[in-house]
């Protein structure tokens, strides 16, 4: 008799798995927190600091802090997700302190991400550079709509979509880093580098969660790699609304932020990773799936080679979230003199 799902997923080797990865993560008084990156209003250097902030992050466009906007609003949709990774069968949190180990995972994953919306709103706020009001709304649109991975609860499905999305949001987020980094934003470049390293974390656990069950149940995880795929793997920020979310990725996709290109490369990457294309001992289904797999790149390659490239120049509709560049300069400077 074939294993089920829960079998699989409580299997002492997948269990073993899961164990060291919850077991890898520190506890919160020993990792980074918002605050170590951020002006210390307890200290007399304060208003220096946040004048400084603001000075350095005026050599960043209009664009650039829409895009960085747009991953801050993604990154407080925490309930949402926490929601979702809950409702997957057999790994959920049904009590809230469940003590199996994908419970534990999901805590801590949690209490991770937690400080990546917090230290993004706060070096926003601080900048002055946004209309927190617009964004603020923006994230309560994004809870109340609900966002759905489309994974139907399966949660081999679920760890194929944050192996993904995972590497998508550590790839955004290095990219804001690099740019803060080349116009001396120093501070910004170190806050998006804290937060992509914790992705890239995140990424390396989620994928190898899959690693293990393409071992233990190799014909149900090829299938469940095909069937996310066929649906797609939909970014978050799509629950704010189907304009604002197509407008922002026009703008990261112009910005070289994330493109389709990206999209790509990562199933490309995640092929790769688990040797999809060398795994034996598939069921006639699975042998389809695989087949599908390695040969959807080059397909959705050729689909890239007819799209348009976004050019920022070509943007014209007033950007979301910004305050225009000039009044917040103005405001700038009146405030130095004030403070001065």
């Amino acid at each position: 008799m074939k294993p089920s799902q829960r079998e699989i997923l409580f299997s002492n080797d997948v269990l073993d798995v899961v164990n060291k990865k919850y077991l890898a993560c520190k506890e919160p008084q020993n990792t980074w927190q918002p605050t170590d990156y951020l002006p210390d209003f307890s200290k007399e250097d304060s208003l220096g600091r946040i004048l400084k902030l603001q000075e350095d992050s005026r050599n960043l466009s209009d664009a650039f802090f829409m895009a960085l906007a747009g991953n801050m609003i993604t990154e407080e949709g925490l309930p949402t997700f926490l929601t979702w990774i809950n409702q997957n069968d057999h790994i959920g949190d049904k009590s809230g302190v469940d003590d199996h180990a994908w419970a534990k995972w999901a805590r801590a994953w949690s209490a991770e991400e937690n400080k990546h919306g917090d230290i993004l709103h706060k070096y926003l706020y601080l900048s002055g550079r946004v209309d927190m009001r617009a964004i603020e709304v923006s994230i309560g649109e994004f809870i109340r709509n609900g966002f759905s991975t489309k994974t139907l609860n399966d949660p081999y499905r679920g760890m194929i979509f944050t192996s993904f999305q995972e590497r998508a949001t550590r790839i955004s987020h290095s990219r804001l880093a690099m740019d803060a980094k080349k116009v001396g934003d120093d501070s910004l470049a170190k806050i998006c580098h804290v937060v992509a390293a914790d992705e890239g974390r995140h990424e390396a656990v989620y994928q190898s969660f899959v690693q293990e069950i393409f071992y233990q149940d190799p014909s149900e995880m090829m299938i469940a790699f095909r069937e996310t795929m066929k649906t797609g793997i939909t970014m978050p920020l799509s629950a704010t609304g189907a304009e604002t979310f197509q407008f922002f990725s026009k703008v990261t996709e112009a910005l070289g932020m994330y493109t389709y290109g990206d999209y790509i490369e990562i199933l490309e990457f995640l092929i790769k990773r688990w040797n999809i294309a060398k795994i034996k001992g598939l069921n006639d289904e699975a042998k389809e799936a695989q087949d599908y797999l390695c040969a959807l790149p080059e397909r959705l390659k050729r689909i890239a080679e007819r799209k348009k490239p976004q050019d920022i120049e070509s943007i014209k509709d007033p950007l979301l979230w910004v305050h225009k560049n000039e009044r917040i300069i103005q405001e700038n400077q009146e405030e130095r003199l004030f403070f001065n």
